[in-house]
Formats: structure tokens, C-alpha cells, sequence
């Protein structure tokens, strides 16, 4: 059994080097007519036979920048060999792996020969990580991939009216079927939808579990939904990722 940080991040160390990944690619429903148009890829650890909570994970990576990295890297190239075909991808990125100027840059050419792809950027609560997701999606914007805004309305997120300004999709967070029950937080939420409606920005509703959430969200207008409810059309890959060039040393690239 994994326990402690550091023997977690021990058997981190060894997923990566043993090229095993694990992924779940959970559909994004269309709400008009209940068709699959995309899914968001998930990544899934079983660390030295015991499987470990993603947000565990990812926790004990973030004082480890330099593993983090490693793990994303052979992480998202595993989803997008591996993803379903004829939709759109989403995948997201933690602000932890697009700090460093060379960072930005290899998300920039992982993603930008890829068709249908969404990366999905996350806003959290210092200085410095709203600085890392502004650089990567002026970065990624000029490579001409398509941005979402993920988790908006969630736990210790912020809302960023330049990132929005930014994105063609936003993503609400599933906490917001809690807010609704007070007026004043139903009036935002439709506000803020009226604006990406005027903006064409697409919008998708997360941590759909319920009927009851699927008919909030189609009373809201949202053009996508995603959750639970739909988890018999979740699809789970396991095996092997792709071995990652080594980057050139010749020192980081400027923005």
C-alpha cells in the first residue's frame, strides 16, 4: 500500500518510467439532442498495485514541479493517442506544469497539430499561478488551439474577466446546482450565460448526477452537460504511452 509523501512520489517516479498510463474518457452530452460530441480525459493512477485518487496525486505533485511535468507530459500524449475518434478531446492542465517559459512552449507544440482539441486551463487562488495559465493561453491562442475555462463557479477558484475574454468554452463547475437555491446566484449564473451566448462561447455544464440536474441545466440554456449520469458511456484505456523526445538544452524559450 502507497502511504506517506514521499513513497508516493517514489511510485510516481516509477509509473512514469514503466510508460503505463490510465485514462477515462468521459462524454460531453449534447443537450438538444443527447448525441456525444467530445469527452474530457481523465487521468487514473494505480500506483504499485493500489489505486490512488487523481487529486492525491496531484496534490503531492505540486511541490515537485519538475515530476509534475513528467507525469503530465507522457500523460497527455497517452490521452491523445489513445483518444476516441471523430469528437472533440478535452484535456486540462494544472498552472504547477506551465510556469516555465520552455513549459509553455512544449504544450504549445503537443497540442497545436491536433485537431478537435480543447485544453482546459484552471484558475486557482495565488498571483503567480494566474500569471503561468495567462502566458499559456496567449501562448497556446497564438498556436491556434481552442481554450476552455474549467471549474468556473467552483471551490478556491478565481474568475478572471482577461481569461474570459480569452476562451470559446466555458465549463461550470457542478457546485453551482447548490448555489441555485438561493435567487441572487441564479441570476448571476444566467447573466454570465447570457454572455457567453452574445460571445459564442460554448458552454457545458459539469457534475450532472441527476435527472433533476439534467433539467436545471436545460432550463438554464447550456449547451453541453457532463457527469455522472452518463457514467455507462464513460470509456477506460490502459497501456502503454509514448516515449517523449528529450528537449533541446540550448536554455528556455522567451514568450
Amino acid at each position: 500500500m502507497v502511504v506517506g509523501k514521499g513513497k508516493l512520489k517514489a511510485a510516481i517516479l516509477r509509473h512514469v518510467e514503466t510508460h503505463r498510463f490510465s485514462c477515462e474518457y468521459q462524454p460531453l452530452i449534447c443537450i438538444s439532442d443527447g448525441e456525444i460530441t467530445g469527452y474530457e480525459a481523465l487521468s487514473r493512477f494505480q500506483l504499485d498495485g493500489d489505486m490512488v485518487p487523481p487529486s492525491i496525486v496531484f496534490a503531492t505533485l505540486q511541490a515537485d514541479p519538475t515530476l509534475f511535468f513528467m507525469l503530465e507530459a507522457r500523460s497527455k500524449a497517452f490521452q491523445i493517442q489513445h483518444r476516441p475518434s471523430n469528437s472533440q478531446l478535452f484535456v486540462n492542465l494544472d498552472p504547477h506544469v506551465c510556469e516555465e517559459p520552455w513549459q509553455v512552449d512544449h504544450w504549445a507544440a503537443t497540442f497545436a497539430h491536433h485537431p478537435q482539441l480543447v485544453v482546459e486551463v484552471l484558475e486557482r487562488t495565488t498571483a503567480k499561478n494566474l500569471l503561468a495559465i495567462t502566458r499559456l493561453v496567449e501562448r497556446l491562442r497564438k498556436a491556434g488551439v481552442r481554450l476552455a475555462l474549467d471549474d468556473v463557479g467552483g471551490t478556491h477558484n478565481l474568475f478572471s474577466f482577461d481569461l474570459l475574454e480569452q476562451i470559446q468554452v466555458l465549463k461550470l463547475d457542478g457546485g453551482w446546482f447548490k448555489r441555485l437555491e438561493e435567487p441572487g446566484y441564479h441570476q448571476l449564473l444566467e447573466g454570465l450565460l447570457a454572455f457567453t451566448r452574445e460571445r459564442c462561447i460554448q458552454s457545458v455544464m459539469e457534475g450532472v448526477e441527476t435527472n433533476e440536474h439534467l433539467e436545471i441545466a436545460q432550463s438554464l440554456g447550456v449547451e453541453l452537460v457532463q457527469g455522472y449520469l452518463f457514467r455507462e458511456q464513460f470509456r477506460e484505456v490502459e497501456g502503454p504511452a509514448p516515449k517523449l523526445p528529450i528537449p533541446p538544452m540550448d536554455g528556455p524559450t522567451e514568450l
